[in-house]
């Protein structure tokens, strides 16, 4: 991972698929989950779609 790779629910919340509010649900819901990604409790929440995940994931690699 490089050091300076933004994070995931910042990308997200650039192209506007989410808010703060949506990230901070997402990691209350991740701490009684820890098995779970930021991402995946998101879309389980109906925050975000698969395909606005996916894309916010490429994004991260790319930079």
């Amino acid at each position: 991972m490089r050091k300076n790779k933004k994070l995931l629910g910042e990308i997200m919340m650039t192209h506007g698929f989410i808010s703060v509010e949506h990230i901070i649900r997402a990691r209350y819901r991740q701490i009684n989950d820890s098995s779970k990604k930021i991402g995946e409790c998101l879309v389980e929440m109906g925050c975000i779609n698969r395909q606005q995940l996916a894309y916010a994931i490429k994004k991260q690699n790319m930079e």
